[in-house]
């Protein structure tokens, strides 16, 4: 092989890779006309990470970029192995993860919804895993789960830093105080995730 095609080979597959990396990492956003996100002077916000690693298998549709609610509002979207910072003003409230899914018996994906209580006070660090689950022929949904520093280190180690993350990244913490915990998640019922969606297929009628 000539010197120059080879030098070509990766000069296109060094293209291919960055472009892959920037496309993977446009779905990621914060939603700053979030209420929660409004800078109050005489409140220190609690810092909020929120961590998405990449799956080690992908499942098409469910692997989009993710949504995540804070009391019913859009706060930020953010896609597979990458992690961010918000700074949330203290309060109890929802966090809630939107993503797609496809469903046992349907021909196009679904919309599936995930929720846990948090309880932010003033000047905390909390980290929450956007844990995919796999719920088999129910979908795949993510549990907006609390992890603790150490833990967070470790999902984080490999992943792009998005925002705030940028200037003050999860390795750079040596450590957190403790933080009240936030609510289970509540089980995956079928008929309450997918109301509209019957889980159960027709029995064909006797001939």
């Amino acid at each position: 092989m000539k010197p120059y095609a080879t030098t070509g080979f990766y000069y296109i597959a060094a293209s291919l890779l960055s472009a892959t990396i920037l496309l993977s990492g446009c779905g990621t956003k914060v939603y700053r006309d979030n209420p929660a996100l409004q800078a109050a002077s005489d409140v220190e916000p609690a810092n909020v990470y929120f961590i998405r690693p990449a799956p080690v298998k992908y499942k098409g549709i469910a692997d989009s970029p993710l949504t995540v609610d804070y009391k019913g509002d859009a706060l930020l979207k953010i896609s597979e192995g990458s992690y961010t910072m918000v700074k949330i003003q203290p309060g109890k409230g929802e966090i809630t993860t939107h993503s797609k899914t496809w469903f046992t018996n349907k021909r196009q994906p679904i919309e599936v919804s995930r929720s846990r209580k948090y309880d932010f006070l003033a000047g905390r660090t909390y980290f929450i895993h956007l844990k995919r689950v796999n719920d088999e022929f129910r979908g795949i949904t993510y549990d907006p789960e609390p992890v603790n520093l150490q833990t967070a280190k470790t999902l984080s180690e490999n992943l792009r830093k998005w925002g705030a993350a940028s200037q003050q990244p999860i390795a750079k913490i040596e450590q957190v105080p403790p933080i009240p915990k936030a609510s289970p998640l509540e089980p995956l019922y079928p008929e309450e995730v997918y109301p509209h969606s019957p889980y159960i297929l027709d029995k064909p009628e006797k001939q």
